[in-house]
Parts: structure tokens; C-alpha cells; sequence
């Protein structure tokens, strides 16, 4: 009989077939065995997960009796093929460990690496009389993160226990969720017979070809919930069209920008990038901290004018007034209020953050002025036209400052009284903005330099001031009124949206700024830069050039530099997103750099300010990078910006005469957007800035330093001979001789900072990738094959659309994407732990190469050449500067750098096979400096406990010692070294203590290498054998990995020979594993044994 059964998730999986004999006891005429399958368990509650025992037991005696009556038991399996079951083999081969009791009726498997998908087992019971069976079918899944799992879509399991072929057009959720996908027009070229694939790496179960209409409707927002607040996603995909830029792979945003979106790239090609909500007006006014910030989009019967600022101060419509007219502003899409001109106006209640005194202050709003009456105002907190006030009105010319003599033009005009002292200041416009037309208007005025300055769509308006007496106080315990002013007959006839006040001056930059926000969508080309240039810098560098070797400097100094002839890729993808398409330069930590004549010597304790984009690439980071530096060349510092590293991040430091000085922790990621700045506040002291924060650290001992004539500005390095170079893209170079506030720094990083999370890998044709993303509210993350790519906070406002989320193309369904999908999987919140684990866990399926039936309890490192190129293929013969990073397929994510390979020669140098038995993947060294190194990383810290070192490699003998394995920085053996003797033997160092073993490695053939260390005795094993043995108890010190030599310490230890797969695991591997991991690799390799 058969039926399908599944088995518990993460934990023993106990199958009990009911009634498979029911043989009489003795004495009784014989009869065969009576089968019944009993009663089936529902998916998808239960099934099974490798590295998990599932025990099916096909032996159960009849109630009432002690034991069967002279059976046996044979056990076959068959696993699913497209659908199909294959051929039938014993239950011994299953993959990964298993035996099967002939007496019993038992089986115990524990699946491995590569078991995934249905498996249909037979038991077979005879007795005397007949043979008789009975199947069920055990479901192996990957174990992949469960955790707040909201959908989970799969095509091996697209019909829950199988694949789908045919024209089904539901693709079912494996959670009990039941969300399942719906498949939706045309896919595979025009029929919805879309569900392709044979099982296989080459091959596997997938959706596709989606084009055009082609999708998976997954509903309207009932997956996502609340993902507005949190969400994360992992997917496994191939594009078929790398320029089809801007196509959507999955989302739920609509053309308002809410939800979120995965897409190909329309910044740079070929891409991916992720997106939530959007950067809108809000998201600009309220980056630059406004007081109070009315938007007015109130709707409905409401009364309440709602301030969103941080303290709220909300207002109250009064009089004639309509709400929830057409919007003003296109940059962010909402409603506006209307006032009648006659008694309509918001009134907010006096409080004292609304008075500024006589200190600064901005007024701002955008508004549409339709009415002739004289001195209405816009924004105002005033109780008459004679008391203490500060007001932006409409009001007619005036000569004397004071309007006591108003004319009949509609200009704008700002007050500024202070009635006690008889003091004010005041502006009239040249220009009458009453003309039924949108307008940003904003006025501010700064206390410190005495002066108002009004801005009208981003630009100064240009007007008339006066002034009389001293600096007015304005305070006053009248309310604020938008509209209208306290006391006042006159009223605005307009239509408002986005009013704000600040209690400081807005610069020229930020108003530019924000009327781009508001009109433009934020996408504006000088959106950014705006800023910078106002707060007059004394030099800046885009480095936006696509071509040509000079650096231009945007500052009035024109201090433009050149680049070098080598070592600058320019034209890459820049910091700032869609906020402003300029491109960053790209520096390749050799050659690369910007020179310029030397900035101005700011003088000793002098106020500096530096500030840049950072997009770290250096693998191993144990070192310092110099990111800005301006003195000269190599032996004086005036000051600069520096990046150190400890292995795993980097931190942020400040530079002058005396030295270097961490002014943050080593928090700054590679491969990810960063702001960076630092400001020298004249008093001997250096702060650092990370993404617009303070990093609350401070360098006592730094101050700017004087120095004699001559010199230059560096970018990327400290000398015009290079040094401490730095590898990476950097982009918006800003150096400002005054200490930057941190609300400036802040606004830097906020006009910066965009909603989209670029990938650094690219995508190809055919090509499988793992894709996930997460945010959490704040920050948003993207991940290709469990790394992380992208971190960004995109200070975006996020709400969930009225649109379906959608895989295959975006709401509209003019972005659709040509590719395939595997798996799809959704989460209410990630981590970036799960992310890491749901490549590890999945990949097998997809990798080219299969990663063998490997043990995987307590793997901290595998590092396989096959594959090597982002964990799915092996690289391409060579050493090309694109194929230096070589991935961990463990979950710790350990990748190893190939350092100092030139004028590489496939098999003797370098990436080197073709996967062939006689031609396998690997790295070949040649015995000089050529290694791959691996960071120091704590995951790898095993301390006085156990551990496994394990290595597939082919070695020649030398006169001299060859590492194959060092995780001993210091070279004293008291970490864990691995090695090929002068004799060609095997020699391993564990806490000091080394033992030589008697068989010969160094052979020229291919070995299987094992050191291993239980309960303070370590043990080296030989192609399965045991090699030697000896006491090693003690602490193994914790340092990076180097694979292939021992340069810098020891540059006589270089390796001749190959090395295809080094392992490490935090536990010591039984020797039956020992042997499990050699055969399962075995067959890649001619010539090896496992004994």
C-alpha cells in the first residue's frame, strides 16, 4: 500500500507502519502478511530535515501477541524525479547515513547534505506463506530558518509533497498560513505550462520563463501583514535579460513608492536593488528637524491641524476652510486645505518652543495665493499689526520697513517687531507671488549675522530689508496662525499644504533642497550638492567624471585634481542613489588615487572639517587606509581621514602631525554605502561622524597642524607613490575650514542617504543566486548568497499600498521581468544569522558541482574550489582580479582571499580544472608568495576544545616544509598548523606540539587530510587511516587562516601543489564521518582511496 507520511521537523522522526504483519502465533495455518497503511499525517505539519533521524519502523506486532512468527524485512527506496519516482535501491544507500534491521523492521536514516525532496520507501515483510509491502513517502526538506516564516513557496514542493508539471496555476504554501501563490497570464513564453526543471544543480525545479503579463499574484497585502514595520525575504532566481533594467523581480509598491520592491537595477547594470517606501517631501523637512510641521492633508470631518513634528503642537481648522483638495506638492502626494479668505485660518495655542525671541528662526509653507487683500499672512504669531510679532504675510510695498504706508502690490513680506524696544526687521520682495500659481515660500532670519534672507521654488527672492534698532525679541503669547494672524481682519485666500517652522536658519541649500523634494520627487541633479556648496566648502569632489583624468573640484577654489593613469575605474554607481544620479570612482587599493595641489594651510588648532562617502572593499582590512589626507607627501599632515581595520570591520580615524586616532569603533561594514566625517573643533580635538550620527568618541590628543609650503591633497592614498592605499569606491569628497555642526553633518548624510539597497554582485544570464533582503523599520539590507551586500537607513516613509505583491513584474505591469524562480520564502522579521543559514541550507540544489553527502553538524568552514565563485560554480582557469574571493559555504561565511597570484597558468597557478576526475577543481600554488587567506574570525576560535581541519589536496616534496593550513599568526605552532615535510610526510601542529606521520602526501597525488582533536588528543588522519597521534591540550590561539604559505613569517614555507576543499569544524569528526567525507568527494578525484 501507499500513502504519504511526513516527519517532524527538527527532531526524531518516528514512523510507525501499523499492521504490516498480522501473522497468527504458533499453530495456527499460516496465511501471508495483511497489509494497512493506516492513518496518513497531514502536511505540511510534518516532515523531515537532513541531519535529523527519521526511524521507520515497519515491524509492529499484532496487539496481543509477543513477537512475529518467523518473518524478515527488506527495505527499498526510490526517490521523486520530475515528479516521477526513479529507480528502486536498497535502503543502505540512502544519502546520507542509514541501516535497515532485516530482523527488526527498522530503518535509521539520517539524511545528509544532499538529500532533498520525496523519497518513496518500501518495506517488504515475507513469512512462510508470502511477501508482502508497504510504502510511505518521507518529504527531506532543507533546513532553512522557520522563524516568523509567513509564506513558503517551493517548487520541488509546488503541489506540497512533489513537484508541478503541467498547466497548474496554483503554487501551494507550505506553511499552514495558506498563502498560496497564484500563477497568473502567461509564463513560459505565452502558456501558464510553466513549471520546468529535472531535479538536478543543472536543472532545477523552477517556475519560469516569466515574461511580459507572467506572474505569481500572492495577494493583496494578506501575505506582508505588517511588514510595513519589519519583513524579510529570501528567494532563489536566474534573470534571463541582464539589461532589462528597472524590471521588478518582486514587490508591492506602487507608483507612489509605498511597499517594497526587489528589481534589476536602473542605477547600474547588471544589478539588483531593493527598495522600501520612498524618500519624500516629509522624509526631507523632517531629516532637517522643523519645531512644529502642520502638513495640512487632514481629510474628512476632522478638525485638528496635526503636527508631525517630534513634539506635536497641533492646531485647529477654524472658519471657512476645505479640506482634502488636490495637493501642492508633487514630491510627496497627499491632500491640501483651502481658505475661504474670510474667515478661515489654523490656530495652533501659544507654547514656548514656537517663540524664538531673539534668537533665529525659519517660516515655511507651500502655498497658492489667490486673493488681493493687503497684509494677510501666511505664517504668523502676532496679536496686531503694532505688537511684538514674527510674520510672512502678502502685503503691499512699504518704504519705510515698518508698513505704515502699504501700496496695493501683492508682494511677500517678513516682520520681525519687538514692540517694547521699538526695534524690528523686515523685508518686501520685488517680485508679487499672489498669482494663483504654487509657490515654496520660506524666510528666515539669523540672529547671529543680523539678517533675513527669503527663498521663493529654491531660490533667494530678491527683495528690499530694513532694519532699526537692536536684534527684535519676538516673543509673544498670541497663537500661531497659518493663514491669518492673531487680531488681524484680513484673511489668505489660498491653498496651503506643508507648513514648518525651525528654530534655527535654513541654509540656501536646504531650500533648494527642499522645493526640489517637493516638486521634483526628489530627483533633481543638484538635490545633494545644494547643501554642500552653501555652506561654502573649501573643496569638493564629486567624482562623478565618466571619462577623462581630472577630478573636479566644485568649490569656488577650483582645486581641481588628476587622476592616476591606472588603478580608477570612474562611472560606478554612487552613494546617493536616485537622490542624484552622480557616479562614484572606484580605487583598486594599488594604484589608485586623486591628487591635488594642497589645500590652504589651515593653521595650527584650526577648525577642519572632513566628509565623505565610503564603499569599503578590502578583504583583509588589518590594516589602514587613507580615504583623504592633505599635507605632504607622506612626512607632514595637516589633517585627514583614515579607515582602520581589525579583520572583520573598520573603524574611523583622524590624522595630523602626531599620529592617527580612533574616533569610532570598528563598525563601518565593507561592501556597503557609509558616510563618513570628521571635524577638528580648534581646541585640540577630533570627533567622528558615522552615517550622520556622533559616534560619541573623541580624540583629545588631534588638532590641525601648520606646515611648510608645498605638498598636495590625496584621495585614496597618502603619497603620490602610494601608500596605505585604499580599495573601494569613494564618492562626495568635502572639506570644510570650519567645525560642521552636527545637524549639517547629519543633513549630509540624510540628503544622501537614498531607499535603495544596491548590490555589489552582478547578475548573469543562467545564473543562479540566492537574493534576501530585511528591514526592520530603520534600516533596510540586501543579501546575495547569505551575504550581506547593501545596509543602508533610508529614512523613508513606508506604508503598505493597496496593491498585490506581485512576483514577475511591479502593479502596473509595465516593469516585467524575463527569468526563473525556485523558492520563494517569507518572514515577518529576519536576521542576518537566517539569511546566512537559508543559502547554506539550500544551495546544495543549485551548486553546478554536488558538495558531497559531507557531515554538516558543526561545520564552521567549508571552503570548496568547485565552488568557489559565490558558492553555486567553480571560477574560470586564471587568476582575473573579479575572482579573488573565494566563498565559505558554511553559515559563518569565512571567505578566503587569493592574495599575490600573477601571470597565473591553469594547473600550475591559480583557478585551475575543468571538474573532470583526471582535471578537478582547484587552486594551484607554485611555491612562491601565492596564498588565500582567510581574516581572523571568532567563529573559528575553538580554543581548549575540540576540533576538525579538514583537506583535499595533491602535493609534490620539497626541500622545505609546505603549509597547507596555518591559523598561527604568530608562527610559534600555537595555533594549528598543517603541513607537508621535507620528505613528503604529513605534519600537524596543535598548541606547540607536533607529531610526523609515516605516510607520504607529497607524491604528486590526490589525499584526504584530516587532523582532529578529542578531549586534548589530536589525531592525523591519511586518506581515511590514522597517521599518528599525540597529546595536545591547551588554548589554540586565534588568528587569521592561511592557506598555500606562510609569508610574511616564514617565506620558505610555500606550497607546490593543489588544494581542491579545506573544512574546519568546531567538534571532532568520528571516524566513521572521517571516512563518510572522504567517499563522498572520493569520485571527484582519480586515483584516491578511502580506507
Amino acid at each position: 500500500m501507499f500513502f504519504p507520511l511526513y516527519c517532524l521537523v527538527l527532531s526524531a522522526c518516528n514512523i510507525s507502519i501499523t499492521q504490516l504483519n498480522t501473522d497468527p502465533p504458533p499453530g495456527t495455518p499460516p496465511s501471508g502478511p495483511i497489509l494497512d497503511g493506516g492513518g496518513d499525517q497531514i502536511f505540511p505539519s510534518h516532515y523531515a530535515t537532513r541531519d535529523n533521524l527519521v526511524t521507520v519502523d515497519f515491524n509492529n506486532v499484532q496487539p496481543g501477541y509477543a513477537t512475529d512468527f518467523e518473518m524478515s524485512y527488506t527495505c527499498r527506496f526510490q526517490q521523486f524525479v520530475n515528479g516521477v519516482a526513479g529507480g528502486a535501491s536498497d535502503c543502505a544507500n540512502l544519502p546520507g547515513t542509514a541501516s535497515f534491521d532485516s530482523t527488526s523492521g527498522i530503518l535509521l536514516w539520517t539524511p545528509g547534505l544532499t538529500a532533498f525532496g520525496p523519497y518513496v520507501i518500501t518495506g517488504y515483510g515475507t513469512n512462510k506463506v508470502a511477501t508482502a509491502s508497504v510504502s510511505v513517502v518521507v518529504d527531506v526538506r532543507q533546513p532553512y530558518s522557520l522563524t516568523n516564516l509567513t509564506c513558503d513557496l517551493d517548487a520541488q514542493f509546488a503541489n506540497f509533497s512533489t513537484p508541478i508539471s503541467g498547466a497548474a496555476t496554483s503554487w501551494r504554501d507550505l506553511t499552514t498560513n495558506g498563502h498560496d501563490g497564484t500563477i497568473v497570464a502567461s509564463v513560459n513564453n505565452g502558456t501558464t505550462s510553466g513549471w520546468l526543471g529535472t531535479g538536478s544543480a543543472s536543472s532545477p525545479y523552477e517556475l519560469g520563463d516569466l515574461f511580459g503579463a507572467g506572474r505569481v499574484d500572492l495577494g493583496l497585502n494578506t501575505v506582508i501583514g505588517t511588514f510595513q514595520n519589519s519583513m524579510a525575504f529570501s528567494t532563489w532566481i536566474t534573470t534571463q535579460a541582464t539589461n532589462n533594467v528597472s524590471s521588478v523581480v518582486m514587490g508591492n509598491s506602487n507608483t507612489l513608492g509605498q511597499g517594497y520592491v526587489l528589481k534589476q537595477s536602473d542605477l547600474i547594470t547588471p544589478r539588483l536593488e531593493l527598495a522600501v517606501g520612498h524618500k519624500r517631501y516629509r522624509d526631507v523637512v523632517l531629516a532637517d528637524a522643523p519645531t512644529g510641521y502642520w502638513r495640512l492633508i487632514d481629510t474628512g470631518a476632522t478638525t485638528t491641524a496635526v503636527d508631525v513634528a517630534t513634539v506635536a503642537h497641533n492646531g485647529t481648522y477654524t472658519g471657512g476652510y476645505t479640506l482634502g483638495v488636490n495637493g501642492l506638492v508633487s514630491g510627496d502626494p497627499g491632500q491640501a486645505v483651502t481658505f475661504d479668505g474670510a474667515s478661515g485660518y489654523v490656530n495652533v495655542a501659544d507654547t514656548a518652543v514656537l517663540k524664538f525671541g531673539a534668537g533665529s528662526f525659519s517660516l515655511e509653507t507651500w502655498a497658492n495665493v489667490t486673493n488681493a487683500n493687503q497684509n494677510a499672512s501666511l505664517i504668523a504669531k502676532r496679536s496686531s499689526a503694532t505688537a511684538t510679532q514674527y510674520n510672512m504675510f502678502v502685503c503691499g510695498g512699504t518704504a519705510t520697513g515698518d508698513f505704515s504706508d502699504v501700496t496695493t502690490g501683492k508682494k511677500l513680506c517678513v516682520f520681525i517687531f519687538d514692540s517694547g524696544a521699538g526695534s524690528y526687521r523686515s523685508y518686501v520682495s520685488t517680485t508679487s507671488y499672489a498669482d494663483g500659481a504654487i509657490h515654496h515660500f520660506l524666510a528666515t532670519y539669523d540672529a547671529v549675522a543680523d539678517a533675513i534672507a527669503v527663498y521663493v521654488d529654491g531660490a533667494a527672492a530678491a527683495g528690499t530689508t530694513f532694519t532699526s534698532g537692536a536684534v527684535p525679541n519676538s516673543d509673544h503669547t498670541d497663537p500661531l496662525r497659518i493663514a491669518n494672524a492673531s487680531g488681524a481682519a484680513n484673511f489668505l485666500s489660498a491653498t496651503f499644504q506643508e507648513a514648518a517652522v525651525y528654530a534655527y536658519p535654513l541654509s540656501s541649500g536646504q531650500a533648494k533642497a527642499h522645493f526640489d523634494a517637493g516638486r521634483n520627487a526628489g530627483t533633481g541633479p543638484t538635490f545633494y550638492a545644494n547643501n554642500i556648496l552653501s555652506w561654502q566648502p573649501k573643496g569638493y569632489w564629486r567624482l562623478g567624471e565618466s571619462a577623462g583624468g581630472t577630478a573636479y573640484d566644485f568649490s569656488t577654489n577650483a582645486n581641481d585634481g588628476a587622476y592616476s593613469s591606472s588603478g580608477v575605474v570612474l562611472g560606478n554607481a554612487g552613494a546617493l542613489g536616485a537622490a542624484d544620479a552622480d557616479t562614484s570612482a572606484f580605487f583598486d587599493g594599488t594604484n589608485g588615487r586623486v591628487v591635488a595641489t594642497r589645500l590652504s594651510d589651515p593653521g595650527a588648532n584650526a577648525f577642519v572639517t572632513v566628509a565623505a562617502w565610503v564603499y569599503p572593499t578590502i578583504a583583509t582590512n588589518l590594516a589602514t587606509y587613507t580615504v583623504v589626507e592633505n599635507g605632504l607627501s607622506g612626512s607632514f599632515f595637516n589633517y585627514g581621514l583614515v579607515l582602520s581595520g581589525n579583520g572583520v570591520n573598520l573603524a574611523l580615524m583622524g590624522r595630523d602631525t602626531a599620529g592617527d586616532c580612533l574616533v569610532s569603533g570598528y563598525v563601518i561594514p565593507r561592501n556597503a554605502w557609509t558616510h563618513v566625517a570628521i571635524t577638528f573643533n580648534g581646541a585640540g580635538a577630533a570627533h567622528g561622524f558615522i552615517n550622520g550620527v556622533d559616534t560619541g568618541t573623541t580624540c583629545g590628543a588631534m588638532q590641525t597642524s601648520a606646515s611648510a609650503a608645498g605638498g598636495n591633497f590625496f584621495i585614496g592614498t597618502r603619497t603620490t607613490a602610494g601608500g596605505e592605499d585604499f580599495q573601494g569606491a569613494i564618492d562626495e569628497v568635502a572639506v570644510f575650514y570650519h567645525a560642521a555642526s552636527a545637524r549639517q553633518i547629519a543633513q549630509m548624510y540624510s540628503n544622501g542617504g537614498f531607499w535603495k539597497c544596491l548590490s555589489q554582485s552582478k547578475i548573469a544570464i543562467g545564473l543562479w543566486d540566492y537574493v534576501g533582503g530585511i528591514w526592520d523599520g530603520t534600516n533596510l539590507s540586501l543579501f546575495m548568497n547569505g551575504r550581506k551586500e547593501c545596509a543602508i537607513q533610508p529614512g523613508t516613509t513606508f506604508t503598505n499600498p493597496s496593491s498585490a505583491l506581485l512576483f514577475g513584474r511591479d502593479a502596473s505591469g509595465q516593469l516585467a521581468w524575463a527569468g526563473q524562480v525556485g523558492e520563494l520564502r517569507l518572514y515577518s522579521s529576519g536576521t542576518a544569522a537566517a539569511q546566512a543559514t537559508n543559502f547554506a541550507a539550500t544551495a546544495p540544489r543549485y551548486q553546478t558541482t554536488s558538495p558531497g553527502n559531507i557531515a554538516t553538524s558543526g561545520l564552521l568552514l567549508n571552503l570548496d574550489a568547485a565552488l568557489a565563485k559565490r558558492g553555486t560554480l567553480p571560477f574560470a582557469n586564471g587568476c582575473a582580479t573579479s575572482d579573488l574571493a573565494w566563498t565559505d559555504l558554511s553559515a559563518t561565511q569565512a571567505d578566503a582571499t587569493v592574495e599575490a597570484f600573477s601571470a597565473c597558468v591553469a594547473g600550475t597557478l591559480g583557478w585551475s580544472g575543468n571538474g573532470t576526475a583526471a582535471n578537478p577543481y582547484r587552486l594551484a600554488f607554485n611555491g612562491t608568495f601565492a596564498r588565500a587567506r582567510i581574516p581572523y574570525n571568532a567563529a573559528l576560535d575553538v580554543g581548549a576544545g575540540d576540533f576538525t581541519v579538514e583537506l583535499w589536496t595533491k602535493m609534490s616534496t620539497q626541500a622545505n616544509y609546505q603549509n597547507l593550513f596555518a591559523r598561527d599568526d604568530a608562527g610559534t605552532g600555537a595555533g594549528i598548523d598543517v603541513y607537508v615535510t621535507p620528505t613528503g610526510t604529513l605534519r600537524t601542529w596543535v598548541t606547540s606540539v607536533f607529531a610526523d606521520g609515516v605516510k607520504t602526501i607529497g607524491d604528486g597525488a590526490w589525499h584526504h587530510v584530516v587532523l582532529v582533536r578529542r578531549s586534548g588528543t589530536s589525531t592525523q588522519y591519511v586518506d581515511g587511516a590514522t597517521d599518528a597521534t599525540f597529546a595536545s591540550a591547551g588554548s589554540v590561539g586565534g588568528s587569521s587562516v592561511i592557506i598555500g604559505s606562510f609569508q610574511p613569517l616564514f617565506p620558505n614555507y610555500d606550497s607546490v601543489g593543489s588544494v581542491a576543499k579545506v573544512a574546519m569544524y568546531g567538534r571532532a569528526l568520528s571516524s566513521s564521518e572521517i571516512s563518510q567525507n572522504c567517499n563522498a568527494l572520493k569520485s571527484r578525484f582519480a586515483g584516491a582511496v578511502c580506507h
